[in-house]
């Protein structure tokens, strides 16, 4: 409900926004994941913190030069191992304070960017920014882009990734954050102190040691760093670490072309997981059918050996069905009860029947009848005789003993010989 809340209340282009924000987030994620080392960038050497392993930059090279740094972290680390973080000293980024009546990582660096003008306004060149945006307050951190994408050129070429940067003093915070007091960075040239509160990059002063010289400034320097107790991070720490750093996630700098790989990155992982997903919906799909053709499957093979179990009775069955084939005309054929026809003929007809014929069904008589038409109706009534009528004109005759001569024929009931002959055509054939 919270999430359809903040999606309501969203316009299409701050959605927009957020998603493209989340999308940023999630290949900067993907690539800190990756991260196999850990170089520490100090004076003019480059060293290894899993091992405390160094090595020494030219003289003539600076300490920004990038390729130098880029042949040294070759060097330094195995063919196996091609992501990198790399550690830099606090001198060579920039920290302004903010305070904005704002919150939110996105809001506080669209104001910060908008302010750039006035906070650096000896510095035209594009910056990088990396803040904690949990509070309207506290530091914010620049570093040059063109800067940052040579290192990541340089490192390419040398056949490494680097994938972020950082200030040296705030990855030994992520360690050291427990500590009451500031984190001082020392090199030869440059002290910068800082202080950290929830992963909160709250003080950031930096001097250089020629500056303190002066005891105006050596006095000031000690003000700001306050009378709490201090941990100095110098050489000998970052030798002796023997451990791969993690970063201080919201003061990382990432350069353009390593943004650009973990986009391509977070891509790849989207494609498996969509075409996993895909995977899983076609099974689901897919899933019924499977079912189905598996059930049929068994069924079939349940037929097949109740079909062979059932070869005898099915053989005895035939058997039964090839005797009906050939006792069917004999068992079918209709009967012909002619006792009880002449007993109703003789109720009918008094000792004055002179034939009888009985032929598939149809009788023919012939005798004697005081009232032959009389005699018609009265057969036709019986439910044993249907379609009775005449076969022959009657006849006068012994009219004062029997009377007129007829002869009649009709149907039995319930023999049906057209009927018997059409299924049995072939056994007469």
């Amino acid at each position: 409900m919270a999430l359809r809340a903040i999606v309501d209340n969203l316009t299409f282009p701050e959605l927009g926004a957020r998603l493209r924000q989340y999308h940023a987030a999630s290949a900067q994620r993907r690539l800190l994941a990756s991260i196999d080392a850990t170089l520490v960038l100090f004076g003019d050497e480059l060293i290894n913190s899993a091992n405390g392993e160094s090595r020494r930059l030219p003289a003539e090279a600076g300490l920004d030069r990038p390729q130098s740094i880029a042949r040294a972290a070759r060097s330094l680390v195995p063919g196996a191992t091609t992501h990198i973080l790399l550690l830099l000293p606090a001198s060579m980024f920039i920290g302004t304070r903010f305070a904005l009546g704002v919150q939110g990582e996105s809001l506080l660096r669209s104001a910060l960017s908008l302010q750039i003008p006035s906070l650096l306004p000896a510095y035209d060149k594009p910056l990088l920014l990396a803040l904690n945006g949990r509070q309207g307050e506290g530091i914010a951190l620049w570093y040059p882009e063109e800067q940052a994408q040579a290192l990541f050129q340089a490192f390419q070429a040398e056949g490494l990734s680097l994938v972020a940067l950082q200030p040296r003093v705030l990855a030994a915070g992520a360690i050291l954050e427990a500590a009451s007091g500031a984190l001082v960075d020392e090199d030869e040239r440059h002290l910068t102190a800082v202080e950290l509160h929830d992963a909160v990059l709250q003080t950031w002063h930096a001097v250089h040691r020629s500056d303190l010289a002066d005891p105006v400034l050596a006095e000031q320097w000690q003000t700001e760093l306050g009378p709490g107790p201090r941990q100095a991070l110098r050489r000998d720490y970052w030798c002796a670490l023997r451990s791969r750093l993690q970063p201080l996630v919201p003061y990382c700098f990432f350069p353009a072309g390593a943004l650009a790989r973990g986009r391509l990155l977070l891509a790849r992982q989207q494609r498996k997981v969509t075409a996993a997903a895909a995977a899983v919906a076609l099974g689901l799909l897919v899933l019924p059918f499977a079912g189905n053709w598996v059930r049929i499957a068994l069924l079939e093979r349940e037929v097949a050996s109740l079909q062979e179990a059932s070869t005898a009775a099915r053989r005895s069955q035939a058997a039964v069905y090839d005797m009906a084939d050939s006792w069917g005309p004999v068992a079918g054929y209709p009967r012909q009860d002619v006792a009880a026809l002449l007993l109703s003929l003789n109720a009918l007809i008094q000792n004055s029947l002179s034939s009888f014929t009985l032929n598939k069904g149809v009788v023919d008589i012939t005798g004697f009848s005081p009232d032959p038409a009389l005699l018609i109706e009265q057969l036709s009534e019986q439910e044993l005789f249907y379609n009775v009528g005449q076969s022959r004109g009657t006849s006068g005759g012994d009219a004062s003993n029997r009377g007129d001569q007829f002869g009649i024929r009709m149907n039995v009931s319930g023999i049906d010989f057209p009927a018997y002959e059409s299924k049995h055509e072939l056994d007469q054939d």
